[in-house]
């Protein structure tokens, strides 16, 4: 006999004397083919652990006191253990197995075996958290704590009251994760050798600093250094020191909403977060969003920050002419007064023909403004007045001035305008029918359609 067939007969013959050892339903009271499928039942399922593509089900309802499977497959899922016979959740070996697949799977283990050391080193060797379903004894196992923060600061929530005050093994959770400093005593929250370790590595962490040292500039601009945000956890006083502000918008400018109104107030503050980040103009001062050295440097690079200045701004040809160089949308921004002024709304179109929707309505009706931004975007058209949109003439005009030679116009009756064109230059107009869909128009004789 083939020796694979052989031993998969040894196989199925241990599997039928181990299911009616348990006196499994389908004992001797089954017939000859339901042993046969439930064999081959078997089998697949361990070709299918081992493909990874197990199902849950199978294992709890059918296989659950099986070793072989359960073994297999927490292998393969640490959480199989889930449903896994009592039994065999009280089996050792099968227990590292998952474990050590899933430090999490210690959870679904008896109390026994959250004792057991090798088990639990196994378990947040995986994953560091799971030292929560240890036993009271473990979580007080500094060799095991210390295992489980070396993967993650956050185990220390589960140490013991004793090992959260040790000095030693707060500071390598916090080296690990700077948030782990929420978990120690108190004592230890004011310990400056273990905050600084902390913000260092992340400096939110400050937040969970004791009050005292949230007033240590040593600490904060450690805190800052990593994270400018962190400015939000600082004592009042620091968030009123010039020096620790620079810092914090220098790391981050959104840090300049946590510095004190005062300090919202000085234009070098400001200016400082600007150039990190023109939006920071939001967080500057009412006086500031109306001071015009300020807003231009700010509108200089980015025109759409014409939102966060004053009204009075808003209304400045100069202020609102810058904005609108570096970015034609900005005009949605301006004034109504300044909608409706020739020359800011010409220069926002020629920056993004677009902004036409947001001119006045006389100059949407305007030839030369409405030409420049078609000029500059094919869909400027959609926002001229209706006027200008059944000028034939005109569209022709846009048409051929059109930097790429594309426009989009209604259909009504242009066909023979359009007609007249050299077949290579409508290649590309497109067709807007009842203004319900549009159609790209591929030839003459599509067009004539």
């Amino acid at each position: 006999m083939d020796k694979n067939v052989d031993h998969k007969h040894t196989e199925i013959t241990e599997f039928i004397h181990t299911s009616l050892a348990y006196k499994r339903p389908f004992d001797l009271k089954l017939k000859y083919n339901e042993v046969i499928i439930e064999i081959i039942q078997y089998h697949k399922l361990l070709a299918d652990i081992k493909k990874n593509i197990f199902s849950y089900e199978k294992i709890q309802t059918k296989f659950k006191n099986n070793k072989k499977i359960i073994l297999a497959a927490v292998r393969q899922n640490g959480y199989i253990l889930k449903y896994a016979s009592d039994k065999l959740k009280k089996n050792k070996k099968v227990v590292l197995a998952a474990v050590q697949q899933n430090g999490y799977a210690l959870g679904y283990v008896p109390d026994k075996l959250k004792n057991d050391r090798e088990v639990v080193l196994a378990a947040v060797r995986s994953h560091g958290k799971a030292l929560e379903y240890a036993s009271i004894e473990l979580r007080a196992d500094r060799e095991i704590v210390l295992t489980a923060i070396a993967k993650t600061g956050y185990a220390l929530e589960h140490a013991s009251q004793e090992l959260k005050d040790d000095i030693e093994v707060v500071l390598d959770a916090v080296q690990q994760n700077g948030y782990a400093l929420q978990y120690t005593s108190p004592e230890l929250k004011n310990n400056k050798e273990v905050v600084l370790a902390a913000v260092q590595q992340n400096g939110y962490a400050l937040g969970y600093a004791s009050l005292e040292l949230r007033d240590n500039k040593t600490i904060v601009l450690a805190a800052l250094q990593n994270n400018g945000y962190a400015l939000l956890y600082a004592s009042p006083k620091l968030q009123n020191d010039r020096g620790v502000v620079l810092a914090a918008i220098k790391q981050d400018y959104l840090a300049l909403q946590y510095a004190s109104d005062e300090l919202k107030k000085n234009k070098k503050i400001v200016l400082a977060a600007i150039k990190n980040n023109t939006n920071a103009l939001i967080y500057a001062s009412p006086e500031l969003r109306d001071d015009i050295k300020v807003v231009l440097a700010v509108v200089l690079n980015n025109g759409a920050a014409l939102t966060f200045v004053s009204d009075k701004l808003k209304n400045n040809i100069e202020i609102v002419l810058t904005a609108v160089r570096n970015n034609g949308l900005a005009l949605i921004f301006a004034s109504v007064e300044l909608k409706n002024n020739r020359e800011v709304v010409l220069a926002a179109v020629q920056q993004n023909g677009e902004a036409l929707e947001f001119a006045s309505p006389e100059l949407q009706a305007n030839k030369d403004v409405v030409f420049a931004a078609v000029h500059n975007h094919e869909r400027a058209l959609e926002f001229a007045s209706d006027k200008l949109k059944k000028d034939k003439k005109f569209l022709i005009k846009c048409y051929r001035k059109n930097k790429n030679k594309f426009i989009i116009i209604n259909h009504n009756d242009f066909i023979k305008e359009f007609d007249k064109l050299e077949k290579q230059e409508y290649d590309n107009v497109i067709i807007e029918k009842n203004i319900d869909i549009l159609h790209l128009v591929k030839n003459k004789k599509q067009l004539c359609k």
